[in-house]
């Protein structure tokens, strides 16, 4: 029996660490949709390019640089790729009749053209992104990567920091006013434009840190961020569309589903649960884990 529990602990233990990355992701696509009503396609095509700007930096100064310096240059290049999305591409075509379904063709189109320019500049090759902390600790009988811990603490401190930054910052409050009453907030004063360009920008800047992440996980490859929208998808969907503490909720619940369902069927049946849970999800609450009506 102490042999079972103790497997049955190591495992959601496992899943728990392998949240991290999940939840910083989701949380950025829930972001966006939750302040400007854009669902970004091109979410998961963000994530590749972090991960791609860090392989860079290491591959070009690897003798004089290390993670933080990483986080340092690649945050606010993130930061801009986003507010430039939405200037150029989305801002426009708010003007226009049925915009929404017009955002969703034009990121959609957009994360193709990113991926072809990363299949350009980068090549087809597989690429690793170093891993700065090596080693494992033994609990409950499985070997948890510290790596992994790391991640999830550094997670857990962005996530605070997030919720922080939408309770005491101006920003943060307007945006949340948006996020309400979108007519209301340009009633009172709130510039529309500009919430949505910073919207988009942190939601970039969450992509590339879960990029860098994911990437000193798994290989990098020029359209390996589609398989993490499609999870983030799912995690939206399953904590309820627009709502951050859904989405750090359905993140959790799903990575430990991935590790059960991983050391009991194989990797090839993550998927198939993941829209099953996603499907019962919806059938019993049709709005998500927290979604509001």
């Amino acid at each position: 029996m102490d042999s079972v529990f103790y497997q049955i602990a190591g495992i959601v233990t496992y899943g728990l660490l392998a949240s991290g990355s999940y939840i910083l992701m989701a949380m950025g696509l829930s972001l966006i949709y939750g302040v400007s009503g854009v669902f970004n396609y091109a979410h998961g095509s963000l994530l590749t390019i972090g991960a791609y700007i860090a392989w860079l930096l290491f591959a070009l100064f690897s003798q004089y640089i290390n993670y933080m310096m990483v986080f340092i240059l690649v945050i606010p290049v993130m930061f801009y790729i986003g507010v430039g999305i939405e200037t150029i591409i989305i801002r426009p075509l708010r003007r226009r009749p049925n915009w929404g379904f017009s955002a969703i063709i034009a990121t959609l189109g957009l994360a193709l053209i990113i991926d072809a320019l990363i299949f350009i500049f980068f090549g087809p090759l597989l690429k690793t992104l170093p891993r700065p902390i090596t080693g494992s600790i033994i609990v409950f009988g499985f070997p948890l990567n510290n790596y992994k811990m790391v991640i999830l603490l550094v997670t857990l401190i962005l996530s605070i920091s997030l919720g922080l930054f939408f309770r005491r910052t101006l920003i943060g409050l307007s945006m949340r006013a948006v996020a309400q009453d979108g007519t209301g907030a340009r009633i009172v004063g709130i510039p529309l434009n500009k919430i949505f360009g910073y919207t988009f920008g942190v939601s970039s800047v969450l992509a590339g840190i879960s990029g860098i992440f994911l990437g000193s996980s798994y290989n990098l490859s020029p359209e390996g961020g589609w398989l993490f929208f499609i999870k983030a998808f799912i995690i939206v969907a399953v904590g309820g569309i627009g709502s951050l503490k859904g989405a750090f909720y359905a993140a959790v619940m799903l990575a430990v589903l991935e590790s059960i369902v991983s050391f009991q069927f194989g990797n090839k049946w993550v998927m198939p649960c993941w829209f099953l849970s996603l499907m019962i999800i919806l059938i019993f609450k049709p709005k998500g884990l927290c979604g509001e009506r």
